[in-house]
């Protein structure tokens, strides 16, 4: 039997953990504030996708392991998240930002119960906090439901830093490093350090030779990812020459815009003066932090720190392989940085105390970012106006015009507007499979039977072509400068974006 005292605390302990991740649940959403009230906040195609797997499990209970179309991604949290707050708020693009925050900020969470463990003082607490709530690479990432990757990366780190690695821990560690290889796969080299470092603190062989086996098959899994099935998906080439350097130098490029969070897929997004010079300053704190932990550390430490560096060597190269300039791989970098502060804090927290000036001046530079924000945005095209505001006016015409579906000619815009109205309009690229064909099969089926009643849509400037076709000009109506909507179709529209399409 368990005595009573004992449960009495750890229910107090339950208590308090859940109170502190809705206090930094709420924190998550105030910081970001500036960015949610912009003109610029909206959502990408991404996150309509899990919204949309999110409205499939309410709708028949099948619980997804992977994004839809992909045989990587692993997406369960995320989903489980999302389909939480939708059946509170209904299909909201909130409820998807809600969702994916309350994810991030139980990572925080977490490692707020780990800085205690490890009896970090209140002094260094309260600006390391500020620091990780406002992390500037996570300001849109977080909210984009792509931490999961953090999550569990954290929850790994502080198994391995709170508590004994026995066989069970062992096990969870591996079961939880193999969603995180699945996530991303790049997050898990820099976590792959902490356990690889766990290793070399054991005596007994048996786990060393586990551990050892399992980095090794994480790192063939990698390898497989990035130059095997899924190159296509990524544009990975692999040429071990000048190519090499020339596309590491392009992705060199990235690193300031990967930071700070203002970029898109392979664009970056023009930053703040202001903001540009400050996080340029907080780049050179953080190393500068991280040399004045190292100096301190034990043997122990020394070891972490040379894997930590290997693993940033191996992340080069693997970066050094992708064709297209692309600010958003560098997260996994900077993933690794913050939670190598952590544990480098956790296990320094005298020095850390006396030296607390400098994450203070982080915290202040990483809370003034946020009011950047209203700055930052997510798509290729700039949108003068709100991009909700346009989208509904969208919306609006093509309920005005009586369309039963719709095609369109920006692939991503199908998820976003079949996660808000799909069950109303379907609406479907031209491909004739999809991530999912539920609404690409009701669009096909609604034209052949009703040419008449199907509509196309589309980003302004991305036509396929089509607007040298006779007619589409004339029909084409503008919305918000971003948008635009063709309701008298012609047959040659659509069999022009299937030929594009099926090329």
């Amino acid at each position: 039997m368990i005595p009573e005292t004992k449960k009495r605390s750890v229910a107090r302990s339950i208590l308090f953990f859940g109170l502190m991740w809705a206090l930094f649940f709420l924190l998550c959403i105030l910081v970001r504030l500036p960015y949610f009230l912009s003109k610029n906040y909206w959502f990408d195609g991404d996150e309509a996708i899990i919204g949309i797997m999110a409205q499939d499990l309410l709708r028949t209970g099948h619980v997804p392991f992977f994004f839809y179309g992909q045989h990587y991604g692993f997406a369960t949290f995320e989903v489980l998240s999302a389909s939480a707050f939708i059946a509170v708020f209904g299909k909201t693009v909130y409820s998807l930002k809600l969702a994916g925050l309350l994810l991030h900020s139980l990572a925080i969470a977490i490692c707020w119960k780990w800085m205690r463990l490890r009896e970090v003082s209140f002094r260094v607490l309260v600006p390391l906090f500020i620091l990780l709530i406002c992390f500037p690479p996570f300001s849109l990432w977080a909210s984009q439901m792509r931490t999961v990757s953090f999550l569990l990366f954290i929850t790994i780190v502080f198994i391995l830093e709170s508590y004994r690695l026995t066989r069970w821990n062992l096990l969870l560690v591996f079961g939880l490093g193999v969603l995180l290889a699945y996530s991303q796969a790049m997050t898990f080299l820099f976590c792959a350090v902490f356990i690889a470092d766990a290793l070399f603190r054991q005596k007994k062989g048996i786990l060393r030779t586990a551990v050892f086996f399992g980095a090794i098959l994480a790192v063939i899994f990698l390898i497989q990812w990035l130059v095997g099935g899924e190159r296509s998906a990524h544009d990975v080439s692999v040429s071990f020459g000048s190519a090499q350097f020339e596309q590491l130098s392009q992705q060199l490029r990235g690193f300031g815009a990967g930071f700070t969070g203002f970029h898109y897929f392979t664009m970056k997004v023009d930053e703040p003066l202001w903001w540009l010079l400050l996080s340029r300053l907080m780049i050179a704190l953080l190393l500068l932090w991280t040399f004045l932990l190292a100096i301190r550390v034990t043997r122990a430490g020394r070891r972490t720190l040379l894997f930590f560096t290997l693993a940033t060597l191996l992340f080069l190269v693997f970066l050094s392989c992708f064709t297209q300039f692309s600010p958003r791989y560098w997260i996994n970098l900077f993933t690794g940085v913050l939670i190598l502060l952590l544990v480098l804090t956790g296990r320094n927290p005298k020095f850390v105390k006396q030296r607390f000036q400098i994450p203070a001046l982080l915290a202040l530079l990483a809370f003034v970012g946020i009011f950047a924000g209203s700055k930052q945005r997510m798509h290729f095209a700039d949108a003068p106006e709100s991009e909700a505001a346009s989208f509904n006016d969208l919306h609006a015409a093509v309920i005005r015009s009586g369309k039963k579906a719709l095609f369109t000619t920006d692939v991503y815009l199908q998820w976003q507007w079949n996660y808000l109205y799909g069950d109303q309009v379907p609406c479907s690229s031209f491909y004739r499979f999809e991530r999912t064909n539920r609404f690409t099969d009701r669009v096909n089926s609604q034209y052949s039977k009703q040419p008449a009643s199907v509509g196309i849509i589309g980003i302004w400037g991305i036509f396929l072509e089509m607007d040298y076709i006779p007619g589409f000009n004339d029909e084409r109506q503008q919305f918000g400068g971003k948008y635009y909507f063709v309701s008298d179709v012609k047959e040659a529209y659509i069999d022009h974006g299937r030929e594009v399409m099926d090329d």
